[in-house]
Parts: C-alpha cells; sequence; structure tokens
C-alpha cells in the first residue's frame, strides 16, 4: 500500500500534509506482518529473530510516498483494515 501525495482529501488545494497515522484492524486470530518501506515477512526459525517486520501493530506514522508491506502465511488469507489520517 503506497501513501498517496500529500494534499488531504477535502482540503483546499493550498493545504498540503506530508505526515500521517496509519491504525490498523486485524481478523481475531490473523497473524499479519506489517513492514514499512522494506519486504514484509515473518522471522525464520524457532528462535528469536531479526526482522523488519512488525506483528499485528496497531499504528504506523508515515509520510507521502512510502509503502507498507503485509504479509500472513495463513493459506486462507487474513483481513486487515487500514485506516489513514493526516497529522497536522
Amino acid at each position: 500500500m503506497t501513501i498517496g501525495g500529500n494534499a488531504a482529501m477535502g482540503a483546499a488545494a493550498a493545504t498540503t500534509y506530508n505526515k500521517y497515522i496509519v491504525l490498523f484492524s486485524f481478523e481475531p486470530g490473523s497473524q499479519v506482518w506489517v513492514a514499512l518501506n522494506e519486504i514484509a515477512e515473518a522471522p525464520a526459525g524457532a528462535s528469536f529473530a531479526t526482522t523488519t517486520s512488525e506483528l499485528n501493530p496497531s499504528a504506523r506514522t508515515v509520510k507521502a510516498g512510502d509503502v507498507l508491506h503485509f504479509y500472513t502465511d495463513d493459506a486462507t488469507g487474513s483481513v486487515v483494515s487500514a485506516v489513514i489520517y493526516a497529522l497536522f
């Protein structure tokens, strides 16, 4: 999901915003990895591993042009909702 331009919806053409907050909600029981400007992936192996992804985050701050990537290893898929608000 690419974060769109820098004009807030309904704002005057001269009003621009560059920072946003994205609020997530996930289907109960789902495991969705989210990464900002990286490829989303689950950690490899049974032990603690480094990853650039976050499991089921509640929110992320982003800026115009950022890209959010989502990954799940659930074969049936998972439902994710993302709502974006401009920060003033």
